[in-house]
């Protein structure tokens, strides 16, 4: 089975992919720049 069945050229990884290892960033953030997303619930952390 083709794992990239029914992607787009979008969806696939490109040369001008950002790499998430060298933002030194997580979670929020990279929702946030990365994505282009917005949170709009977060969990309580101390739960």
């Amino acid at each position: 089975m083709d794992p990239t069945a029914g992607l787009s050229d979008e969806d696939l990884v490109s040369a001008d992919d950002e790499d998430l290892m060298d933002l030194g960033e997580v979670g929020q953030p990279v929702v946030e720049r990365v994505l282009g997303g917005t949170v709009i619930w977060r969990e309580d952390e101390s739960s």
